[in-house]
């Protein structure tokens, strides 16, 4: 199980570049990571904000989307990512992991159009755009899986609306 957060400053949004070692080069990505034995998700999401970009998580929000692949019908799940929206931190953003190459706040079209370019995946990509462009809401279940050529795409996903729309 992976989480990840979305962590706003005056309109930006926190984004690292990182490169792992099965990274072809640096891709820009939400903070986040694995949840370690004996660690709840919330915990996670704090740690992992932490190390990768150096801001102290005190609450976090809102669930944006949870995210489930499965690499095949056989092998399912894959895996499940959650990711939270982070109602109050503190810090500046900097790098303290090995493999995180920048941390820092960026305009939304800017983060966009990096998360675009350079994040692959899309799995891990197109959740985090649509919520971005306010094309998804909060909430949303997204699953994916996997063609017979191994690309990823969209089995299904839930709908949402804002509780202000009822």
């Amino acid at each position: 199980m992976n989480v990840g957060t979305i962590v706003w400053s005056e309109g930006n949004i926190l984004l690292v570049r990182q490169q792992g070692s099965a990274d072809a080069e640096p891709v820009w990505t939400l903070p986040g990571g694995g949840v370690d034995a004996g660690e709840t998700v919330l915990e996670a999401a704090v740690r992992e904000t932490l190390e990768e970009a150096g801001i102290v998580v005190s609450a976090c929000g809102r669930l944006v989307y949870v995210m489930e692949y499965a690499m095949s019908r056989e092998r399912s799940p894959g895996g499940l990512s959650l990711v939270f929206e982070v109602n109050a931190w503190s810090g500046e953003p900097h790098v303290q992991e090995e493999g995180i190459l920048e941390a820092r706040f960026v305009p939304v079209p800017e983060a966009i159009s990096l998360l675009e370019r350079h994040l692959s995946i899309p799995r891990m990509r197109d959740p985090v755009v649509a919520f971005l462009r306010g094309e998804a809401g909060y909430g949303i279940y997204w699953v994916y899986g996997r063609n017979e050529n191994g690309e990823e795409y969209v089995l299904s996903r839930t709908e949402t609306t804002s509780p202000l729309d009822r």
